[in-house]
């Protein structure tokens, strides 16, 4: 591609388009490149992609949106050899832009398609929670309901679906879990206590907030602003609270009691794994 005016290559999406259009006229395949457009349209939610926006925190944001989004013909999530594909179509075209100039010569250094392995999640140290309470988020809720399952070891379901009638007592004490089969307290330190903020109505949720692809993004964009530079999900906050409470020394009974496990295998597995 010949190199154009600046004033040309300042969207990524429009400079993307070009690349495009440049490899018909060669009578090359375009169909993939058509579909990581499109997801790069979803990504960036249709608004423009400056070049100057292009760096390293951009390139894992779009690697975890592609790991967690769905496809365009169903629900179901898009599959990893699929996200592995358009991800290396979308930095091919990054390339070219730094070839040209056009973005930041650094703009992907160090980023590859991490390999994910299934149930491994690495817990999170105490100087990394910490600097996560320290660091801005742009979901609020987001983040008190992450640090909360950090101190609570409350999962996702639990914490998304809690109610204002579930808190006991809305007191330093313990909030009262009612699960599909089965109830538990869970017992609040001075820090959970105050994440949960100004009591609601008994109906209310306490954190209200619905699970999409860009509150993964979020929770991830969160992360990299603390100092985090590898891949979180929500679960990490619940895996961290048993680490942590193993490391205290804590009896492994008592970990799989504040978990809610049935099988204290479950709680073995994690703290030991």
């Amino acid at each position: 591609m010949k190199k154009e005016k600046a004033s040309t290559a300042k969207e990524f999406k429009s400079f993307f388009n070009q690349i495009m259009r440049d490899r018909e006229t060669r009578n090359l395949s375009v169909f993939n490149y058509d579909m990581a457009l499109r997801y790069l349209k979803r990504f960036s939610d249709g608004k423009d992609i400056p070049m100057k926006s292009i760096n390293q925190t951009w390139a894992v944001l779009f690697q975890q949106f592609l790991m967690t989004t769905s496809t365009f013909k169903n629900e179901k999530k898009l599959s990893t050899a699929s996200a592995r594909q358009y991800y290396y179509i979308v930095t091919s075209v990054i390339r070219v832009g730094i070839d040209l100039s056009y973005i930041q010569a650094d703009a992907l250094k160090g980023c590859k398609f991490a390999k994910t392995v299934k149930g491994s999640i690495e817990p999170l140290s105490l100087d990394q929670l910490q600097n996560l309470a320290k660091a801005e988020c742009d979901s609020l809720v987001l983040k008190k309901a992450f640090l909360f399952s950090a101190l609570t070891g409350m999962p996702w379901k639990e914490i998304s679906s809690l109610r204002w009638k579930q808190v006991e007592k809305y007191n330093i004490g313990s909030i009262s879990v009612h699960c599909e089969d089965s109830s538990r307290s869970v017992p609040l330190n001075q820090q959970a206590f105050k994440l949960l903020g100004e009591t609601g109505a008994e109906g209310e949720r306490v954190f209200e907030l619905k699970w999409n692809s860009y509150l993964y993004i979020n929770l991830n964009k969160w992360a990299i602003r603390a100092g985090i530079l590898t891949n979180i999900k929500f679960e990490t906050a619940r895996i961290t609270f048993a680490h942590m409470l193993h490391k205290q020394g804590v009896p492994i009974e008592l970990i799989s009691e504040l978990m809610g496990h049935k099988n204290i295998k479950s709680t073995l597995r994690i703290t030991q794994g």
